[in-house]
């Protein structure tokens, strides 16, 4: 069984299509087609079913698939090892968030710096919700993750970064802009405007405040902040933001006068509050580009080696 047949069978088994696969492999489609039967013929069973347009696998094929899969996983992080010790840190780091990162996050602060300083690394954002950053981490199409909530698989490490509170922007003239705090219950009624879908379940409307005990009032939902500022102020409803964001806004030397308008409330609930955390994959190869990154921001947020060590273990 030689390796192009492996992964003529992989880039098959991905496409569900012969004629596609064959484009993607640069070589007939007779000749893929020639080479999946050989394969079949060595192993003495059928790995595929055949439809007109297409192909998929079938039970045969899936337990194969998700060893030949591994195989050439491996085979790609031992020519990246290689390359590490010929050349050190280059390359791209993928880096899968369920949170859009900019400022004032610390992680953006330090991403930046990080870009800056590194020319011969690419840093690639993709935000995604929790279920797919873990199947990206799973496939190694992410070196790495940011999220909102601490994760338990035995096989992924989670290091919370930092903590944020949130609260409640109102506008001026509400009952509770004068309130040091409140609690979530007491906004059951209140309309919601939300600046972003959350790919993180933990850290959307909805489950916040089904926390609290109601399903919210959604009067907007969509990504853009001045849009719901400006609702917040015209009465229109209120919204979540962090208490380290509102500080930005408030010390913006940009400050539009309707932002000035806006009251923050903390919120007690203690569920409300993001633990910003990142994640990886504990048993698998990490280059030095992925390497790097992850230890200097691990230095960036004083991160210990005991914590460090905690979370490993756990």
């Amino acid at each position: 069984m030689e390796l192009t047949q492996l992964k003529y069978f992989k880039v098959v088994a991905e496409c569900e299509h012969f004629t596609h696969a064959a484009e993607q492999l640069y070589i007939s489609q007779p000749s893929l087609s020639k080479a999946i039967s050989n394969l079949e013929d060595e192993l003495g069973l059928k790995l595929f079913e055949r439809e007109k347009k297409s192909v998929y696998l079938n039970d045969y094929g899936k337990n194969f698939y998700m060893y030949v899969k591994k195989i050439f996983t491996e085979l790609d992080e031992a020519l990246g090892q290689l390359k590490d010790m010929s050349i050190g840190a280059h390359g791209d780091v993928k880096i899968a968030t369920s949170f859009e990162i900019t400022k004032p996050s610390p992680i953006h602060a330090y991403t930046r710096e990080f870009f800056l300083s590194n020319p011969d690394i690419s840093l690639h954002f993709y935000q995604q919700s929790v279920k797919q950053i873990m199947q990206l981490l799973e496939d190694r199409e992410a070196n790495l993750a940011f999220s909102l909530q601490p994760h338990q698989q035995p096989n992924i490490t989670w290091i919370p970064l930092y903590s944020e509170r949130m609260g409640l922007i109102l506008p001026k003239g509400h009952m509770f802009a004068n309130r040091s705090s409140l609690r979530l219950e007491e906004v059951k009624e209140e309309r919601f405007l939300c600046n972003n879908v959350a790919p993180d379940e933990e850290d959307s409307i909805y489950h916040l405040c089904k926390m609290a005990g109601f399903k919210p009032k959604i009067g907007f939902e969509g990504t853009s902040s001045k849009i719901v500022g400006e609702a917040v102020t015209r009465g229109l409803g209120i919204a979540f933001v962090s208490e380290r964001r509102k500080k930005f806004i408030e010390s913006s030397p940009d400050v539009e006068e309707w932002e000035k308008d806006l009251r923050f409330i903390p919120v007690e609930n203690e569920y409300c509050q993001r633990i910003v955390g990142l994640l990886y994959l504990r048993e698998s190869y990490k280059s030095a580009a992925t390497r790097l990154f992850i230890d200097g921001m691990l230095d960036f947020f004083n991160i210990s080696e005991d914590l460090l060590q905690i979370n490993q273990e756990q």
